[in-house]
């Protein structure tokens, strides 16, 4: 079946390639990308559209994207994961974050926070809607979002400020610079403070980020530090009831959590020769944290750590064989990480060790025509200690990739590629496991075709893809599980099928549209619940924004995200479809050189909806829903000062 599927899709991939269009230029960001595949599309948040939404956080800027769902995991803003081609519970490790082409993960299932790094400081953020573990490895399943940050050319003094509603404020300075001798520095400071929506989810961060660079003819090397502190309380989980009594009341008034993260970032590129180049960057992670949760209502104090070491070196460049110029990479990619939770019920002290080696060629031919191909060894030794569990484990895996491109004009290409895929299981997800039976490792396969179109003012992008999945890693709820909160298992077979479609349309020059539309059929095709749906996926997404410009130094945004039908989470038996709901956000602003603001309107038709609903105890008669609600109308005032 996979096979008749690849086959038509190659058929259908060479004859669209013949049909002709007008001459147009297919372009990149004015940026040189930093570890993204270049051989395939890629949407891109350009600084210009940063400064444009003055967003207070990169996960209320996501928001505004045209080919992501963003889950707002309390409904305030402070826990936000990304999913990318249908995935719903576990969309967080499906979906791989870097920075600066650096994977952003944590050792543990705590979902990756986007807001520890500020806005200020990231110049462009570009994603890619297909599976790209043969460079990056675990969890680049659904695709990578890359987040790149600034380098100045020239000096930088920036303050910004904003006011919200339930109390929110937010700060920021900046400072940056660069020297004849290549030498550049970035300082970045920040506070933010909010109640948030719900009783009990006030929030409290600190951080400060110092970027050092040098670059000279033949080098290029960056060094990171980065600390944050962040105070937030939980407000938990609600019945129906509960719901409809207030929405905005807490479950308890005990739940909260203290966490300091530090972050090293490094990397450094040569030009060795004419034609190759050599790259080595890494980073380490230091975190700890400590706080309450409610457990069978009653509070307990717990302590964690979170410890993070990668490092990933690699050659590139390109040499001629046959008249033919072929491009390879070579990489090799080390990580540890370990995990430490304690507490009075429960404790475990994991540790894993990844090690894998990659490579990636990139051939053209007949002067339209690109084969990518590459593939991936990786192997995971996994030591879990818990109270019922004291053994190490151990996985591989071996995946490969190939891809056929071509370039019907500059302007408009075309691609069909299948690639392997996988994800290991997190460190604390084989200590809750229904028996202590450890989790499989989940491999998959991704058949994607292609095409993309980027004239003066029109952007276009379409894709279609079927995404098949062995062992998937999922998360049960329970209720009352003497295993704490539910158990982590492995599914019976899966599969994603889908479309995306992106466009950007520059109507004026003063007004520019965009749109975004995402259709899936996400199923289980074995087992128990064959043909039912995937539980927390909506089946269709379509988000139109619009940006308006006036009066020389005006500017008017609007924003409409819409979510269809999907089943609760952990609702595998597809007891209860829910509704969908479109969110309207917008925006208008005055700039002028060194000054900007801007007053935004969250949700501004007051939408009551819930970020998530959990079914617990799906599989039983007793099965119960439970709410997240999202935020009602919301706004804040935003002001920019340039030095």
């Amino acid at each position: 079946m996979k096979f008749r599927f690849f086959t038509l899709l190659l058929f259908s991939s060479c004859c669209f390639a013949y049909i002709q269009i007008p001459s147009v230029t297919l372009q990149t960001s004015d940026q040189e990308t930093k570890g993204i595949d270049s051989s395939l599309p890629r949407q891109t948040v350009t600084k210009k559209q940063i400064q444009a939404f003055h967003p207070s956080t990169i996960s209320e800027l996501l928001r505004q994207s045209t080919d992501l769902v963003i889950q707002d995991l309390n409904g305030d803003n402070t826990r936000s994961s990304i999913s990318m081609r249908g995935f719903g519970d576990n969309a967080a490790q499906n979906a791989l974050i870097l920075i600066n082409g650096q994977p952003f993960t944590n050792p543990d299932l705590g979902t990756p926070d986007l807001n520890l790094l500020p806005i200020s400081n990231v110049d462009r953020i570009e994603t890619m809607q297909n599976s790209q573990s043969i460079l990056y490895g675990d969890q680049a399943v659904g695709g990578v979002i890359n987040i790149i940050t600034s380098s100045p050319t020239k000096p930088v003094k920036k303050v910004n400020m904003s006011y919200g509603s339930f109390a929110a404020k937010n700060i920021q300075g900046e400072i940056a610079d660069s020297f004849k001798n290549g030498v550049g520095y970035d300082l970045n400071l920040g506070h933010f403070a909010s109640n948030h929506y719900r009783s009990h989810n006030e929030e409290q961060r600190n951080y400060a980020m110092l970027n050092l660079s040098y670059n000279d003819a033949t080098t290029s090397s960056y060094l990171n530090f980065e600390n944050i502190n962040q105070d937030l309380q939980f407000p938990g989980i609600l019945t129906r009831e509960q719901v409809k009594q207030n929405r905005r009341q807490t479950r308890n008034y005990n739940d909260k959590e203290n966490t300091n993260n530090s972050i090293i970032m490094f990397g450094v590129s040569k030009q060795v020769t004419t034609n190759w180049k050599t790259k080595v960057d890494g980073s380490i992670l230091y975190g700890n944290g400590r706080g309450i949760t409610t457990f069978l209502n009653t509070p307990y104090k717990f302590n964690k750590k979170r410890r993070n070491f990668f490092i990933r070196p690699e050659i590139s460049g390109n040499f001629n064989l046959s008249k033919i110029t072929i491009k390879p990479i070579f990489g090799l990619t080390l990580k540890n990480s370990q995990y430490q939770y304690k507490s009075s019920v429960y404790q475990s002290k994991d540790a894993q060790n990844q090690l894998a080696a990659f490579s990636l060629f990139n051939i053209p031919f007949c002067s339209k025509w690109e084969l990518t191909t590459g593939a991936r060894a990786a192997k995971s030794l996994d030591r879990i200690n818990s109270a019922s569990i004291n053994k190490s484990y151990n996985n591989q895996v071996f995946i490969t990739s190939i891809g056929l491109h071509y370039h019907l004009t500059s302007y408009w290409q075309a691609y069909i590629r299948r690639a392997g895929n996988y994800r290991f299981p997190k460190v604390d997800e084989d200590t809750l496991t229904q028996n202590n039976k450890p989790l499989k490792t989940q491999t998959g396969a991704s058949y994607e075709l292609g095409s993309s179109w980027k004239a003066k003012k029109l952007t276009l992008l379409a894709q279609l893809y079927q995404l098949d999945l062995k062992n998937e890693i999922e998360y049960i709820p329970l209720i009352n599980s003497v295993l704490g909160f539910g158990y982590n298992q492995n599914l019976d077979r899966t599969r994603r099928r889908g479309i995306n479609f992106n466009a950007d349309y520059q109507i004026l020059k003063s007004w520019m549209i965009n749109a975004g539309y995402q259709y899936v059929d996400t199923k289980f095709i074995s087992g128990a619940y064959k043909g039912n749906y995937i539980p927390s996926v909506p089946t269709q997404s379509l988000t139109l924004g619009s940006t308006i410009k006036f009066l020389k130094h005006f500017y008017f945004i609007i924003n409409s995200n819409y979510l269809g039908t999907q089943y609760a989470s952990g609702d595998v038996e597809n007891k209860q479809l829910l509704g969908g709901y479109t969110v309207i956000n917008t925006g208008i602003g005055y700039q002028i050189k060194h000054f900007q603001i801007t007053l935004k309107i969250n949700n501004i038709t007051n939408r009551e909806y819930n970020a998530i609903t959990v079914m617990k105890n799906p599989t039983l008669s007793n099965a119960q829903l439970f709410y997240y609600p999202a935020s009602g109308i919301n706004g804040s005032l935003n002001l920019t000062l340039r030095a």
